[in-house]
């Protein structure tokens, strides 16, 4: 019997497959850091840049299997949810600018 798992390498879909664990024990802590943190802090888009990359990975790995129709419609939506949240940010907090 042979040991060697098939799929990529990494304990599944927690854990991106090329990332190594310790970044991605960083960015959970820096995710639950903001997540627990009390009150509304505008340093956190600050704080999660860094981890949103480690933690999209797995999510462009998945899209990439998919068709080239499902990846425009999935960056479309992201791309209009994202444009109408920073125009909600600049409206709701003036001082975001």
């Amino acid at each position: 019997m042979s040991s060697r798992r098939s799929g990529p390498a990494g304990c599944g879909r927690c854990c991106p497959s090329r990332s190594t664990w310790p970044l991605v024990v960083d960015a959970g802590t820096t995710v639950a850091v903001v997540a627990l943190s009390v009150g509304f802090n505008t340093g956190n888009a600050r704080l999660l840049q860094p981890a949103s990359f480690v933690l999209l990975i797995p999510i462009a790995a998945g899209l990439a299997a998919r068709r080239p129709t499902t990846q425009y419609a999935v960056v479309a939506v992201v791309v209009l949810f994202g444009a109408w949240y920073g125009g909600y940010a600049v409206m709701v907090y003036p001082f975001a600018i």
